[in-house]
C-alpha cells in the first residue's frame, strides 16, 4: 500500500530544539566545516571560498542603531538547487547523493571520474550549519532560478514554533534587453507562501529587502551556493570558538582551557609540546582533506594549497588489503613523513579525510618505534558514521583494516629501520665499525611522486614532475601553474588527460 493512503496517521513532528541536539554529533567544528564542502565538491564545484567577516545588522537599546554580527561564509561555484531541493536541503533525511552516485556511474552526470559522493543520511546540512552558528542563510542559484532559505532556531524560537518552519523564495533569473538581472517571483505552492517567507527572511536575516537578497547572487556567479552562518557558536568569555583575528588567512579553533589557548585532540604517545597542526588550524586541516583535492578552496582572501598525499610519502610501500567480505580492496600505502612528530594512518572514504593519524601497533608503545612513519589508506568498504570522523564497526570491519595497518607498518619498519640496525650491530660486533659509527637507521633510497596541480579552473588535473623540477616558488600556493608550464611537452597540455597513480604492489 501507499503511504499517502494513511492519511488519517498522525505525522512525527521535529521540535526547534532538535536542530541543536542533532548539531552535537558533530564535537569538533571543523569535521562540520567539512560537511559543507563535501556539499559543495559533491554539486561539481571547481572552487569553494570562505571568510569569516563582521555585518552590521540593526540593533541597539532602542532598536534604531546598528551592532557587529560575526559570520562564517562559504561560497562555491557548484551546480546550486532549485526552490524543491532547497526543500530537501533543509528538511531531515533527504539525501540526493545514492541517486548522484547512480546517475554518474550510468553516465547521465558529467562530474569527475574518481570523485564519489560519501552522504547518505540526508542529515549533514542541518548538523553541520547549527554545530557552527544558531542560523543559517541559504542562497543558491541555478541555470534558472535564484533560491533562498532560512534554517533559524533564532527565528523558531522567537515565535514559539513546535515544528521546524523553513521559509523559502525562488525567483525565475534572466537578462533584459539591455543585458541588466531579472527576477520573476515563482508563484506559491501555497497561498501566501512567497510573501510570508520573504517577510520571516527579511525580519530574521542580515538582509532587510528583497532587493538586499536578491543583489547577494551576483557574486555566486553563473551557478553556486551561498552560506552565511551567524550567531556563531561561542563561549562564557564572550570569545568565538572560530578564530579569525589572530592568525592571518587562517581561522584556528580557540580553547579557552588550554594553556596557549589553541584546541588540540588527545592521542596517544603524542610527545609533550608537540602539536598536530591540523587538530586548530583550518588551512592545515583543508590541506589534507581530500586524498586527490579536485576543488580549490580559498581561506579569508588566501588559496589553501591542497597537498597530494601520498606525494608526501619517502621509501613508500604499498599494500592491498582484500578481506573476503569486500568486492575492491582497500590501498594502503605507508612511508616515510615529512615531520617526525606528525604519525599515524591518515584513513580516507572515497577520497575524504575520515580519521587522521591513527597510531597502529608499534606506534602505541612507549618508545620511539613508528616515529615519523605515515600511511595513507583508501577504504571505501568501509562505513563512516553520520559526522563523517569515524567509522562504523558494528562489524569490526574497521578494526580488521587497523590490524592489517599495524601489521604493515611493523614490516615497513623492519625493512627500512631495524634491519638496518641490526646489520650494522653485528658488524660491530665483529669488528668492522669504529666506535661512534655505528648506524641507528637505514633508510633505502626516497621514492617520493612529486605532483603539482594546474590552478587553471577547468582543469586542475595533478601532474607528476621529475625529481629535478624547481616547486619552490610554487610552494605557497600564491604563485599559480598551469599544464603548460610542465618540462615534458606530452603533459604539457591541459586537454592530456590525467597520469594515473601507481598503487599495485
Amino acid at each position: 500500500m501507499d503511504a499517502a493512503e494513511y492519511g488519517a496517521v498522525r505525522h512525527s513532528k521535529i521540535h526547534p530544539r532538535f536542530l541543536n541536539t542533532n548539531s552535537t554529533s558533530h564535537k569538533w567544528a571543523f569535521g562540520a566545516i567539512a560537511e559543507l564542502l563535501d556539499n559543495a565538491a559533491d554539486a561539481s564545484a571547481s572552487q569553494a571560498i570562505m571568510e569569516m567577516r563582521v555585518f552590521e545588522v540593526p540593533g541597539g537599546s532602542d532598536g534604531s542603531g546598528t551592532e557587529p554580527l560575526e559570520a562564517l561564509i562559504i561560497m562555491d561555484n557548484g551546480t546550486g538547487v532549485d526552490r524543491e531541493q532547497m526543500h530537501r536541503l533543509l528538511s531531515f533525511g533527504h539525501s540526493e547523493k545514492a541517486a548522484l552516485l547512480l546517475a554518474q556511474q550510468n553516465g547521465e552526470r558529467d562530474v569527475a571520474a574518481d570523485h564519489k559522493p560519501i552522504g547518505r543520511y540526508g542529515n549533514g546540512f542541518k548538523s553541520s550549519s547549527m554545530r557552527l552558528g544558531r542560523d543559517a542563510l541559504v542562497l543558491s542559484k541555478t541555470k534558472e532560478f535564484c533560491t533562498v532559505g532560512l534554517l533559524s532556531q533564532s527565528f523558531l524560537e522567537s515565535v514559539d514554533a513546535d515544528d521546524v518552519l523553513v521559509p523559502i523564495v525562488s525567483w525565475r533569473h534572466g537578462k533584459d534587453e539591455r543585458g541588466e538581472d531579472t527576477y520573476e517571483l515563482l508563484p506559491d505552492i501555497k497561498d501566501g507562501e512567497a510573501e510570508q517567507s520573504l517577510a520571516i527572511i527579511s525580519k530574521h536575516s542580515i538582509f532587510s529587502s528583497a532587493e538586499e537578497i536578491m543583489g547577494q547572487f551576483m557574486p555566486i556567479g553563473d551557478t553556486g551556493t551561498l552560506i552565511i552562518m551567524t550567531r556563531l557558536r561561542g563561549f562564557d568569555t564572550g570569545a568565538l570558538e572560530l578564530d579569525y583575528r589572530s592568525t592571518p588567512e587562517d581561522i584556528v579553533l580557540h580553547d579557552p582551557t588550554a594553556e596557549d589557548g589553541v584546541f588540540q585532540k588527545e592521542r596517544h604517545n603524542q610527545r609533550a609540546g608537540s602539536k598536530i597542526k591540523l587538530d586548530y588550524s583550518l588551512r592545515a586541516y583543508l590541506t589534507y582533506l581530500y586524498k586527490v583535492p579536485r576543488m580549490q578552496i580559498y581561506l579569508q582572501g588566501a588559496k589553501v594549497k591542497t597537498r597530494r598525499m601520498t606525494g608526501m610519502l619517502s621509501s613508500r610501500h604499498i599494500e592491498t588489503y582484500k578481506p573476503n567480505f569486500v568486492a575492491e580492496p582497500a590501498t594502503i600505502q605507508i612511508g616515510f613523513s615529512e615531520s617526525q612528530h606528525e604519525y599515524g594512518m591518515m584513513i580516507y572514504h572515497r577520497n575524504r579525510l575520515i580519521k587522521p593519524y591513527v597510531r597502529v601497533g608499534i606506534q602505541n608503545d612507549p618508545d620511539e618505534r613508528g616515529m615519523g612513519v605515515l600511511g595513507i589508506v583508501e577504504a571505501d568498504f568501509l562505513q563512516p558514521t553520520h559526522n563523517k570522523q569515524d567509522f562504523d564497526d558494528s562489524r569490526t570491519h574497521y578494526r580488521t583494516l587497523l590490524k592489517k595497518c599495524a601489521e604493515t607498518l611493523k614490516s615497513f619498519w623492519w625493512d627500512n629501520v631495524e634491519r638496518g640496525e641490526a646489520e650494522a650491530a653485528e658488524e660491530e660486533a665483529a669488528g668492522a665499525l669504529f666506535s661512534g659509527q655505528r648506524r641507528t637507521r637505514k633508510r633505502k633510497a626516497p621514492m617520493m611522486d612529486r605532483w603539482i596541480q594546474c590552478d587553471f579552473p577547468e582543469c586542475l588535473k595533478w601532474r607528476k614532475v621529475p625529481a629535478n623540477y624547481d616547486l619552490e616558488p610554487y610552494k605557497d600556493g600564491t604563485t599559480p601553474w598551469y599544464c603548460q608550464y610542465h618540462p615534458d611537452p606530452a603533459w604539457a597540455n591541459h586537454d592530456v588527460p590525467e597520469e594515473q597513480e601507481l598503487v599495485e604492489p
